[in-house]
């Protein structure tokens, strides 16, 4: 939380910035001034960029101009100072009639365009208008730099000769008489400049208009054509917008426009089967220990293998048919169904399907032989009151876990200890593909029965 001495700090701060570079400002219009206008190519109208915001006299035509407000925006540009943190960027802003926007950035605004004229949008203006470095000008997006430097450049320079032929370098004619400037100005002329201008007090009084309602000092503007007024403060006007469209060149008939690719299915993954299977290979009958006087056991095989993984993806695809005669460009590059050159015309688009199989592996898989839940209890229960004393012996038999594509094992002379039902589970781990990740798996893959001699005790 910023406390009342610091609020106080950084308004005195900001306070500071702002008198810092309005005297710089104010300096300047106390030195010779040379005033320019420079236009666009093309011109941004017909009568010229200013001709519908600067009268005869000099003063800025508010009148015929329609007022969108002061914007204030964050600008990375913009200085972030300690303590006082991101100062923003402000600009009243104005629109002419034929759709131009105006804008005049505050003093300090201006000050930290001149320093980054690429991120501010400065060299983006279509033509500018103000006083600068002892200057007014209007000019293209040369730059407030360039203007800059060419006065610097003359402060040092014996006579205005050399001042005159610098400017003219710069793409300007001239110099135009003082008593014409703002009016050949308002005529819609550009690439004009003049020394002093009769009618620069009406021009910087306007300018100070503007000023004194929103407690700002303005200096400088700049206009931007409608078809920038997207990336200008304010956005785009209701009036712009329809300005645009109908600057649109005419669309071809319906006929002559290529049909557009429609939206394909998105692709899709359909990941392969898991298939297990596991049994007693032999004997029939398993006997249990104790009773297999032979200890021949019985030999479970168990198996797992994945199905290929299928990946399905679209592309559109032109759908093309041979039109008789020449295309646009006078070319035949194709022959019709009956037998007369013609062109290939792009007539629709179509989705193909196109699929591509991963195989999949087992990373890791291993066996385990389980006595049911049931034949556990006729143990506990039913047989201990035939057989006293009759207890689990190992009721769960697991076997060390490999690997394989295609996974398959036999244990042989398995040692059953416990008479009844055994489920065979299988579990383990896929490899994964390209396209799907690895995916466990497991559960009840097969089943077999121990038994005890002379006694079913399978139930």
């Amino acid at each position: 939380m910023r406390t009342n001495k610091g609020m106080r700090l950084i308004m005195r701060t900001k306070l500071f910035l702002n008198l810092l570079i309005d005297f710089g400002i104010l300096l300047t219009l106390a030195s010779p001034t040379y005033v320019s206008a420079q236009g666009t190519t093309p011109p941004v109208d017909p009568n010229g960029a200013w001709s519908e915001v600067i009268n005869a006299d000099g003063t800025i035509n508010y009148s015929n101009l329609t007022d969108g407000g002061v914007v204030k925006q964050q600008a990375d540009w913009m200085p972030n100072i300690p303590l006082i943190g991101p100062i923003e960027a402000e600009y009243h802003v104005y629109y002419t009639p034929s759709g131009n926007t105006i804008l005049m950035p505050t003093a300090t605004t201006l000050f930290f365009m001149a320093a980054n004229p690429s991120e501010s949008g400065y060299q983006a203006a279509s033509s500018t208008l103000g006083t600068n470095g002892g200057t007014v000008s209007a000019d293209a997006p040369s730059g407030i730099a360039s203007f800059g430097s060419i006065w610097a450049s003359l402060t040092n320079q014996p006579g205005g000769e050399q001042m005159m032929a610098e400017i003219n370098q710069a793409g300007f004619s001239g110099p135009t008489a003082a008593q014409d400037f703002f009016a050949a100005l308002a005529s819609g002329q550009v690439d004009i400049w003049s020394l002093n201008p009769d009618g620069l007090g009406n021009f910087l009084g306007s300018l100070l208009e503007a000023g004194q309602e929103d407690k700002n000092l303005y200096t400088f503007m700049l206009l931007y054509t409608p078809d920038q007024c997207a990336s200008v403060p304010g956005g785009c006007t209701a009036e712009q917008l329809a300005l645009l469209e109908s600057l649109l060149p005419v669309s071809p008939t319906e006929e002559e426009l290529p049909p557009v690719p429609g939206t394909c299915p998105a692709p899709s993954v359909t990941p392969g089967r898991i298939v297990k299977s596991a049994k007693l290979v032999a004997p029939d009958y398993p006997l249990v220990v104790g009773q297999d006087l032979d200890k021949r056991g019985a030999d479970i095989m168990a198996s797992a293998h994945v199905e290929p993984t299928i990946y399905t993806y679209y592309t559109s695809e032109p759908v093309t048919e041979c039109r008789e005669g020449t295309s646009n460009n006078g070319t035949t590059n194709c022959t019709t169904d009956g037998g007369k050159p013609g062109h290939e015309k792009l007539v629709d688009w179509e989705c193909v399907q196109h699929q591509q199989i991963y195989p999949e592996c087992i990373s890791f898989a291993s066996a385990t032989l389980k006595l049911t839940a049931a034949s556990q209890g006729w143990i506990l229960n039913e047989l201990s009151i035939r057989y006293p004393g009759a207890y689990l012996h190992n009721p769960r038999i697991a076997f060390g876990s490999s690997n394989g594509c295609q996974w398959n094992e036999t244990y042989p002379k398995v040692q059953i200890q416990d008479p009844g039902e055994w489920d065979i589970f299988i579990n383990g781990q896929t490899s994964g593909t390209p396209v799907s990740a690895p995916r466990t798996f497991g559960g009840k893959s097969g089943e077999f029965g121990a038994w005890l001699k002379e006694t079913a005790i399978i139930k």
